[in-house]
């Protein structure tokens, strides 16, 4: 395991966590070269260019959606081995993490760094690795008759980030390359299927699961419907 020499890629925002985290992979023997990137445009770049072997995701990023772009990263010609970094458990995450294309999952905690050597190889290997307390929240998410994913298509969950930064439909449309009427098909959709009334309600409820990092939208905090519906 030693012997891996794994090329690895780090896309990180917070300097500080990134060190800690850059020193961690770097003491892993199996460490071959190291790129990191500060921003999802960056991480896409040196993805492409360097072909890495595994690439570390922090989750969320500022520029872009952690989770559009996780799926990006997991279809490059040279398919990369996803580990997946979280500073919250959400539900959005842990089904992140429960797909095909991402290998393993940590969270942000003081216990994430020493976990990484295992967790690298484990990847490196092959394997998935998610804790056990990971694996067990994983466990109670596929076993909820209730959860997201069991009624939301494919495509709604991709859209529910972008619903959940607020909008209106023509907003919305320009930024995912839709139409204005498929957008407004798919808001109806996704509020019907999880018993929402408001395009504000569908705001707070992604960033409550974790599909949008930080504070509600400016327009979700006065309670103002950011669709105009």
């Amino acid at each position: 395991m030693d012997a891996v020499d794994a090329s690895i890629l780090y896309v990180e925002d917070d300097s500080p966590w990134c060190e800690l985290v850059e020193s961690a992979v770097r003491a892993w023997p199996g460490c071959g070269r190291l790129a990191v990137a500060a921003t999802a445009d960056e991480g896409r770049r040196l993805a492409g260019a360097l072909g890495p072997a595994i690439i570390l995701l922090d989750l969320p990023l500022p520029d872009a959606d952690g989770f559009a772009l996780a799926r990006e990263l997991g279809r490059l010609p040279r398919r990369p081995r996803l580990l997946l970094l979280a500073a919250r458990s959400h539900d959005a995450v842990l089904y992140q993490a429960g797909q095909a294309h991402v290998a393993g999952l940590l969270w942000k905690s003081p216990a994430a760094t020493a976990a990484l050597p295992l967790a690298l190889a484990e990847v490196a290997a092959g394997r998935r690795f998610l804790p056990p307390e990971i694996g067990a929240a994983l466990r109670r998410l596929r076993g909820d008759s209730g959860s997201f994913f069991k009624f939301l298509s494919e495509r709604e969950l991709e859209l529910v980030p972008v619903f959940g930064l607020g909008g209106t439909d023509d907003e919305i449309a320009g930024r995912v390359g839709l139409s204005r009427l498929t957008i407004k098909s798919h808001r109806q959709h996704i509020l019907a299927k999880l018993g929402l009334h408001r395009s504000v309600d569908l705001v707070h409820w992604a960033i409550r699961n974790g599909f949008v990092a930080g504070p509600a939208p400016a327009a979700a905090r006065r309670d103002r419907v950011p669709s105009g519906d």
